[in-house]
């Protein structure tokens, strides 16, 4: 038994069953592991074994601020192991690896390889010119192309993308068994970009799921392969064509040396994961799709001490020693849900009986979602599942009263039993003194909008954050940041968008408890009637503060700040018109007030809306600090110019609910119930 010093916590990009099991297999050893998901609904994040549960979408959001993200995130975990989960955060820390390398331990393959490995027409390049058989494909630059090739085509023929995440992300799809050219060429029609083509034709190679064989395996910095695993398919989803549903470990020795062979020739070093179908008709085994990294199967793969790729990949990149013993043959994992999908299918098309399947799961020792140890991600899937049948089946009834009722149902438990439930725990644990702990060295900065008349509700918050917080300006914060001085429970009341309520309520009781505050405006609202579609969503209609009593606050005492000119999305405008947003604001809140504004916030301010670009104008427009409003603390040290601000809506039902989630942002993970509608979904919050 190899013994693993488990002291370096891993990073986790992309948290479905694929990066859950790689929190359970090292965080059984110990790893503190980090996930990075954009569902912040992913069934993983409630794992045990995730330390802490990240929403952020590497694939989507600008790579500056991902490596921004990264790099925070870095900073607070140590000194850890980066494991990416689908080809696009593969192809990311490959590209951006100088960059990830002084907070991250990860292989350090070829950029251009690992794009090549996950880009289809590059794949069968490298393949015809290291001598690895593939099925035969054509690569049509236009419907004609198509059409000349059905005409003396033999189909079945396989249309699948050059890059399918790509396909995926418009389609939902990655591939189509075309058995007629008139269902190729439709197919073709509604899924290829012109301006981009993305399509590829490949020769349909004839055989059931149990031909496809898959390789997993881990080559060190001299492309070595330090572990290897081979096993085939049993079931697959889609069932015409998908990853794996049911597996089981088996040897391989002709695709363990093809695969060995092209990754030596190609000189790849990290975590692989390939597929091979057998042909029959000539006794070959033909490449189908490498992925250069961790594959959503990995816990297929096991030898006897218990090591899998994900555990080589660990101790490789700790220095730490590791072998490789015999293979648990015969093993057989499954994706729960997946698989009771593929085989309805084949029991629906006459090719699996129920002793069949009864006897197809004889030997299943783990499941991607099922863990004795871990069973909240299963009840999570579960309720999903659950919910998507219950949907499906009201759809296909014709019964929108029954998904009325079921709507109306799951909102009234998370308005009545959940947050109120949250509003009992956060009123305990503010009374026993837990956020004392959970706050230590964290500063919170809270984000009002609207706040309404009577002013009953927004006493109430007052009377939270004096009891349990040190309310502070933005100032002081700055201030406190910068010198290196406690920032322990310190609280900053901030305002968006500049409502009239914010001077006659807010402005009013915060005067009376000598409460400081900072007002964010844009300056082209000041003073008029517009009517914005992201103001009125909930149907009542804005009334701004005049430019008068934006200057009565300022005179007395609070901060007023930059919130652009017209509220625009500066991640959607071009560069001068954002440019022109952020200086113009500055400039007419200074002429107005007499004064220089220091402080600035992004409307909307979501993740992906907080660009380095505009990052920078600001900076260079003299601003002292950049807030968002996407939720999260403050930690000393932190940088003014990536200030996470945490919103207060009507979704709270009280203070101590609100309480609540913010301790368990401090924590990092949730407690098991779910989590706030986040601000931007609620009608009065931009």
């Amino acid at each position: 038994m190899i013994r693993i010093n488990p002291s370096v916590p891993a990073v986790v990009l992309g948290f479905h069953y694929g990066g859950l099991g790689v929190a359970r297999t090292l965080g059984r050893l110990g790893v503190r592991v980090h996930g990075v998901d954009r569902d912040r609904r992913a069934p993983g994040f409630a794992s045990r074994y995730c330390r802490s549960a990240l929403v952020w979408d590497c694939e989507q959001a600008p790579v500056a601020d991902t490596l921004s993200f990264l790099d925070d995130l870095g900073k607070r975990v140590g000194p850890a192991v980066l494991i990416p989960t689908t080809d696009a955060t593969a192809v990311l820390v490959a590209e951006h690896a100088d960059e990830l390398a002084p907070r991250f331990l990860f292989p350090r393959p070829s950029p251009r390889l690992v794009r090549a490995l996950t880009d289809k027409r590059e794949v069968f390049r490298l393949a015809q010119e290291h001598g690895v058989p593939t099925p035969a494909v054509v690569f049509p630059e236009s419907r004609e192309d198509v059409r000349t090739f059905a005409s003396r085509a033999a189909f079945p023929v396989m249309l699948k993308a050059i890059n399918p995440t790509r396909l995926e992300r418009r389609t939902g799809h990655r591939l189509f068994v075309a058995r007629t050219p008139e269902e190729l060429l439709r197919h073709y029609a509604e899924w290829e970009e012109a301006d981009a083509p993305n399509l590829m034709l490949q020769e349909y190679v004839p055989g059931d799921d149990a031909t496809v064989w898959m390789f997993n395996g881990v080559f060190n910095e001299w492309s070595e392969c330090v572990a290897g695993f081979t096993g085939r398919k049993l079931r697959q989803h889609p069932a015409q064509g998908g990853a794996t549903s049911l597996g089981v470990c088996a040897d391989n020795a002709e695709v363990a040396r093809l695969t060995i062979a092209f990754m030596w020739a190609l000189r790849y070093q990290g975590v692989l994961d390939i597929g091979f179908r057998y042909d029959a008709r000539d006794g070959l085994y033909k490449l189908l799709d490498p992925n250069p990294r961790i594959g959503a199967t990995f816990r297929l793969f096991v030898d006897e001490q218990g090591m899998d790729v994900a555990r080589f990949l660990y101790v490789d990149l700790t220095g730490q020693p590791g072998w490789l013993a015999p293979m648990r043959a015969g093993r057989k994992w499954i994706v729960e849900d997946a698989d009771l999908d593929s085989s309805l299918v084949r029991a629906r098309d006459g090719r699996l009986t129920l002793r069949g399947w009864i006897e197809s799961l004889r030997g299943v020792e783990e499941g991607a979602w099922f863990a004795r140890d871990d069973l909240r991600p299963l009840w999570r899937i579960g309720r999903q599942l659950i919910g998507r049948v219950l949907r499906g089946a009201a759809r296909r009834l014709g019964a929108p009263p029954l998904l009325t009722g079921l709507a109306r149902l799951r909102d009234a438990w998370s308005r009545v039993v959940h947050r109120r439930v949250k509003s009992v725990l956060g009123a305990v644990a503010f009374r026993t003194g837990l956020h004392r702990v959970l706050l230590h060295d964290r500063a919170v900065i809270v984000l009002f909008h609207r706040v309404g008349e009577p002013a009953g509700a927004f006493r109430d918050y007052c009377d939270f954050f004096e009891k349990y917080f040190r309310v502070i300006s933005l100032a002081e914060l700055l201030d406190r940041l910068a010198s290196g001085r406690d920032v322990s429970r310190c609280l900053v009341i901030t305002f968006d968008d500049g409502y009239r309520d914010n001077h006659d309520v807010a402005a009013a009781e915060l005067t009376l408890r000598r409460l400081p505050a900072c007002f964010f405006v844009a300056t082209e609202l000041v003073g008029s009637r517009a009517a914005p579609s992201w103001a009125t969503a909930g149907g009542v209609k804005p009334v701004w503060m005049s430019w008068h009593e934006v200057r009565a606050l300022a005179a007395r005492g609070f901060e007023i700040g930059s919130h652009t000119m017209t509220h625009v999305d500066l991640s959607r405008a071009p560069a001068d018109a954002a440019t022109r947003e952020i200086l113009g604001s500055k400039s007419r809140l200074e002429r107005e007030l007499g004064a220089s504004v220091r402080h600035f916030s992004y409307p909307f301010g979501q993740p992906d809306q907080v660009t380095e670009a505009n990052r920078a104008v600001v900076r260079m427009a003299g601003f002292g600090c950049c807030l968002s409003a996407f939720g999260g603390l403050v930690t000393a040290g932190a940088d003014p110019f990536h200030l996470p601000r945490q919103p207060v809506s009507p979704w709270y039902v009280s203070p101590t609910h609100f309480g609540f989630e913010l301790l368990e942002t401090a924590l990092d993970r949730p407690l098991g119930l779910k989590h706030a509608v986040p601000e931007r979904q609620v009608p009065s919050a931009a």
